[in-house]
């Protein structure tokens, strides 16, 4: 048996469309527009169902102005990398600009231990954490979720235990 689905939707005016569909089943346009500003929408359709989209203006994503010949690849489980041209005051011409959006990852599975040190009479604080590498989640050989300049957040929660 073979089952077919498709769906249109008109989603808006603009030049130059590319289009990611992320891992999560959301699905995000980038596209130019008249002033040739790279804007883009987005939708997270419920269970992955295409039938009724609301899509999600996204502004500005860029500071370049004149932007052109936008290109949008996707690396699966890791997120989207591209490149578009741009005007460019400095030097007469245009520029040449790399992007790259990484999707988020929840590693705390692989929390080892923490340590955080702060004190209420100084600004500075530190935070040294230990995580497991177990089936190469984090570290690979070619490809890793842990690299220099990664963003770590901390999210906090309270838990309650009644006895």
């Amino acid at each position: 048996m073979i089952l077919e689905f498709e769906y249109t939707s008109e989603v808006g005016e603009g030049c130059s469309p590319q289009a990611v569909h992320m891992m999560d089943n959301s699905f995000t346009i980038i596209y130019t527009d008249d002033s040739a500003w790279s804007k883009g929408r987005s939708v997270a359709p419920s269970y992955g169902l295409y039938d009724s989209l609301v899509w999600k203006e996204k502004k500005r994503l860029s500071p370049d102005d004149g932007v052109s010949c936008p290109s949008l690849k996707k690396v699966s489980h890791y997120g989207v990398y591209g490149f578009w041209s741009a005007e460019s005051e400095t030097n007469g011409g245009s520029d040449h600009r790399f992007v790259m959006y990484m999707l988020p990852t929840d590693i705390s599975r692989t929390f080892n231990e923490g340590n955080i040190t702060y004190s209420k009479d100084s600004p500075v604080s530190s935070a040294s954490f230990s995580f497991i590498n177990e089936k190469g989640i984090l570290l690979r050989r070619y490809r890793s979720l842990v690299s220099p300049n990664t963003k770590l957040e901390l999210l906090w929660y309270n838990k309650v235990i009644t006895p």
